[in-house]
């Protein structure tokens, strides 16, 4: 009965480390493999971009230069100057931008925001309403596009959404910079040529009036963007991926804030796991809704910092199985291990050498000794609770 269990329980735990490590590979080596872009239709429907901002005043004003060239007649900026304590409102306004002012230091947070916007909208509404962050960059021809992409494909349309290193990176900030772009493109990019499917990543998508007029976005959690995906999917509405559009920000240029801004983010999917991936993956499954299976799937990964610790901690499990004659378990998680450098080192080869360059790879020791910080009580803490990320000069 002992060697029952056992053999049970080492099948399971390398079960749990083998699927999401599939996941990623697969997801890396399908975005390797040429895929068609999407088509425009020419078409310029109304269009609202909206602008949550708290505390902007110096940083926004970039971005709305950024929005206004980019215009037509039937499209205009709305910005939401939330819970702010600076000048916010007052530039933006200077600027000729429609703001409306938010006051509710008891809810506070992004989503808050969005929700806010929405409302607003209700009794005009667009027809497509699209998201952006008040310090991003905007190219010239991207609202035109997404905003065309959305009405035509009547889904939401998710851009590429990178983070440009600050003006001086060093060799940490290389190695952050090519963990951002496996996440935000390489397995969306794979995701999206598997399923037609990827995340919202909070900045750079547009989507249908009706796709999110019925979506609640005030929660104050962190993990808001995954929500909406994982709502979206419900309604058979995920969004789809356009590789052709970029929208950047820029990581902040302050240890403390990079360290809070990452915390957030892994932490938050962390949380995605339980509570968004594995009940919509039940869901998706019982419902043969194709749309949230895919995902449930890509959401079951998480940060590759704590997927390489699964591995080697299931290493060590299922060696003490193996002694006892339960060989099986431990090879399946040697060849997650393999899988996971195998899809690593390509996605380096194919995207990462222009961001971390072989020199910079020394920068992966700062980098996952950060890690500590990020997953220690002072990243944990900062997890809990929407904070504003300090901008570069602040």
């Amino acid at each position: 009965m002992i060697g029952v269990f056992l053999a049970l329980a080492a099948w399971l735990i390398a079960a749990l480390v083998f699927v999401p490590v599939a996941v990623f590979f697969i997801e890396v080596i399908v975005s390797l493999l040429p895929g068609k872009q999407l088509s425009k239709t020419g078409t310029l429907p109304s269009f609202v971009a909206i602008i949550p901002a708290h505390n902007e005043g110096r940083n926004i004003i970039p971005t709305l230069k950024d929005l206004k060239a980019s215009l037509w007649e039937e499209a205009r900026i709305l910005v939401v100057a939330d819970n702010c304590t600076d000048d916010t409102a007052q530039i933006v306004g200077d600027e000729g931008v429609e703001v409306v002012v938010r006051d509710d230091p008891e809810r506070r947070g992004k989503g808050y925001a969005l929700q806010f916007a929405i409302d607003q909208l209700r009794t005009a509404p667009p027809q497509v309403v699209a998201f952006f962050d008040a310090d991003c960059l905007v190219p010239k021809e991207a609202p035109a596009r997404l905003a065309d992409l959305a009405l035509g494909y009547k889904r939401p349309v998710q851009s590429q959404y990178l983070m440009q290193p600050p003006l001086n990176p060093d060799a940490r900030t290389a190695i952050a910079g090519f963990a951002w772009l496996l996440m935000n493109k390489i397995r969306m990019r794979g995701l999206s040529r598997i399923a037609n499917v990827t995340r919202f990543t909070g900045v750079g998508m547009a989507a249908p009036w009706q796709a999110v007029e019925g979506f609640r976005f005030g929660s104050g959690a962190i993990t808001e963007d995954h929500a909406l995906t994982f709502a979206l999917a419900e309604r058979k509405q995920a969004p789809i991926f356009d590789l052709q559009t970029i929208v950047e920000s820029r990581f902040p240029d302050k240890d403390d804030d990079s360290d809070i801004q990452r915390a957030r983010w892994e932490h938050g999917s962390i949380g995605v796991i339980r509570k968004l991936a594995g009940p919509g993956l039940l869901k998706g499954v019982l419902t043969g809704n194709g749309q949230l299976i895919a995902v449930a799937l890509d959401g079951l990964v998480p940060p590759l910092f704590v997927l390489a610790g699964l591995i080697f901690a299931a290493s060590l499990v299922t060696t003490v199985a193996a002694l006892m004659g339960i060989g099986g378990p431990l090879v399946a998680v040697l060849s997650s291990g393999v899988l996971f450098g195998v899809a690593g080192f390509a996605a380096w080869i194919r995207y990462g050498q222009e961001v971390a360059p072989p020199k910079m790879l020394a920068g992966i020791i700062p980098f996952l000794l950060q890690k500590k910080r990020i997953y220690g009580q002072q990243g944990r803490q900062s997890a809990q609770s929407w904070k504003r990320t300090g901008r570069d000069g602040e």
